[in-house]
């Protein structure tokens, strides 16, 4: 058996396991304690802006927020198409950011603290979560749009609006904020071929009136 067949095994049944009610029950849990944590994480960053830009400005946590949403309205036998595109472009984008700030950090200081390691692993669920939920319930293209727009506008919070502190130090923005901007765009694009049929579980998406299996 090569690696190509065992990939395949191994992504059919990741995708029948996030169809299961028990599993999105789980998976509903990990991301509402996840943003719960992540706002906490960005209290002082939040103390610093605008309270209308705080959708805008913890990022992951709304991520988790936006696919907490989505998993609920699964269980309750509902889709919500642009929130499900809003959660999976966000937990593709900032779960690959992350864990790209974090690579570059160990990178330049040679020290992997126990905190990097976190953020490194829980981003990197965050964008896995991501392509397995956006496999099996395909996002809708104007949805995905809507979300290309909401995460540009996010980018210009982050790293052009004047009143925003940033996370990254600013030696570190010439790098950051092109990979930012560009990460947005492939991202939604990869998503929109998602939405066309172009990859996915083929003939497995959940319709959008029915109940995930037990």
């Amino acid at each position: 058996m090569n690696s190509v067949n065992i990939m395949h095994q191994v992504s059919g049944l990741l995708c029948t396991t996030v169809r299961r009610r028990w599993a999105l029950r789980r998976l509903l849990a990990v991301n509402v304690l996840g943003a719960a944590y992540g706002f906490v994480w960005y209290r002082d960053q939040l103390a610093g802006v605008p309270l209308w830009l705080w959708p805008l400005t913890a990022d992951s946590p709304m991520s988790l927020l936006f696919s907490s949403v989505a998993l609920a309205s699964w269980l309750r036998g509902r889709r919500l198409p642009v929130i499900e595109s809003l959660g999976y472009l966000g937990l593709l984008k900032y779960g690959c950011w992350t864990m790209l700030v974090v690579a570059r950090h160990w990178a330049r200081e040679g020290v992997a603290l126990d905190i990097d390691l976190f953020l490194f692993l829980s981003h990197g669920f965050m964008a896995v979560q991501a392509v397995l939920l956006a496999m099996t319930r395909a996002p809708a293209p104007s949805s995905v749009a809507i979300a290309l727009l909401w995460y540009l506008g996010n980018d210009y919070v982050d790293y052009l609006h004047p009143d925003t502190p940033t996370l990254p130090p600013v030696s570190e923005l010439g790098l950051i904020r092109p990979i930012s901007l560009a990460s947005t765009l492939v991202f939604a694009i990869m998503l929109a071929g998602v939405a066309r049929g172009v990859g996915g579980c083929r003939g497995r998406s959940a319709p959008s009136s029915a109940r995930p299996p037990c």
